[in-house]
């Protein structure tokens, strides 16, 4: 029997059920490649969005400090004029706030008039119109249920569905096998509307899930970023006072070998020899090699007071390069140095405004010199001065 590939009533011929079988099969290989792709669109959001568009993670972090004194304190932290805390500078470290997105809401009209002109076009244009949604399927739908005209439309949508495939278009092949099963009599139409539907609902899911997908990634990706950063961080810190230890315990050796802690007198050697950290903390890594007891017990009674934050360390070039020159480092990394109160206000200030961050032994002042040689030194500092604390 001949088959002929139009639409009349009588029973589908061996070819027709041939013909709807390669479609079926162009759809369902069609549909796994399309996933295919659609999982690899995935992954490629996925990681733009960790990279930052540049290639690397991106990661940001953000410290705020700030000086506790406990109640009771004599310890006075000065305040240099115009370093006051305020509010977030634009152009600043600070991060900017997230951008305001404004929605944009269809108007009733508006949703109309977009509606008609995407079932024009899928009734005119067939499968070569793209991003008409629903009511450009169902315009084709309607053209494809009109006699004779609905035979061109097949014809047209067929072209496109070949050029579909031959171009690499993504879908293409189950676009292809819907197009051919249009030419089926009496089912065609619903069954090409039927495919038509289930993919273009396949895209949307897969887009939808790409960008949790992503979402989900770029949030897990950060969150084991930071950790890994701050894992590093760490790690870098317990190394640097590993060496700080070694270059302490080395200098201590060194100064008793050459009679250094054998000059000191009983109230030094009491301090020292009290606990290994009081000797670490007092020793001079990178000087004359001696001890340096008074200043030791400053640092204590600046973290006692909580004017600085423990633990307060001896600083020790060997330690990390930055430190070297500096007094004592803190729990915040910050480096001090320590000044008796009888280099006076111009001493104490000129140092400040190098800027280096000062401790000042005041334990021997009374109020009256205390408050004088608080006020005369903040009289003298700079914008940009280092932090001075003086210690009673």
């Amino acid at each position: 029997m001949t088959a002929r590939l139009v639409r009349d009533r009588r029973g589908a011929s061996t070819l027709e059920y041939a013909l709807l079988i390669v479609a079926l099969l162009l759809v369902v290989a069609g549909g796994y490649r399309l996933l295919g792709r659609a999982n690899t669109k995935t992954t490629g959001v996925a990681t733009r969005v960790l990279q930052g568009g540049d290639g690397t993670l991106q990661s940001r972090n953000s410290e705020a400090s700030s000086d506790a004194d406990g109640q009771g304190s004599t310890e006075v932290t000065t305040q240099v004029p115009g370093t006051e805390i305020g509010p977030a500078i634009p152009g600043g470290n600070a991060p900017a706030p997230p951008p305001h997105h404004k929605k944009h809401h269809k108007s009733l009209w508006g949703s109309i008039t977009s509606a008609a002109g995407n079932f024009v076009k899928g009734a005119v244009l067939g499968d070569f119109a793209h991003g008409t949604g629903w009511p450009g399927m169902l315009g084709q739908a309607v053209v494809g249920s009109i006699p004779i005209v609905g035979w061109v439309g097949d014809a047209r949508d067929t072209v496109a569905g070949v050029v579909a495939v031959a171009t690499g278009k993504p879908g293409g092949w189950p676009q292809l096998g819907g197009d051919l099963i249009a030419w089926v009599p009496i089912a065609g139409g619903p069954l090409k509307a039927g495919v038509k539907g289930a993919t273009h609902i396949a895209e949307e899911g897969a887009i939808k899930g790409g960008e949790k997908a992503a979402a989900k990634g770029a949030e897990e990706g950060a969150t084991k970023g930071g950790e890994a950063a701050a894992a590093r961080a760490a790690r870098k810190a317990e190394l640097a006072e590993q060496r700080r230890d070694k270059a302490l315990d080395e200098a201590i050796q060194e100064a008793h070998k050459k009679g250094k802690y054998d000059q000191l007198s009983p109230d030094d050697k009491a301090f020292v020899d009290e606990n290994k950290e009081n000797e670490r903390l007092a020793i001079d890594p990178d000087g004359n090699g001696g001890y340096h007891v008074e200043e030791a017990r400053v640092a204590q009674r600046a973290e006692a007071s909580r004017a600085l934050d423990g633990p307060v360390r001896r600083a020790a070039e060997k330690a990390e390069s930055r430190e070297s020159g500096a007094d004592f480092i803190d729990g915040k990394g910050q480096l001090w140095d320590v000044k008796d109160a009888r280099a006076g206000a111009n001493g104490i200030a000129k140092a400040a405004n190098g800027p280096e961050n000062i401790l000042v032994d005041c334990k021997n002042l009374t109020d009256a010199q205390y408050q004088r040689l608080v006020a005369d030194t903040n009289s003298q500092l700079v914008a940009n001065a280092g932090n001075v604390k003086f210690i009673r």
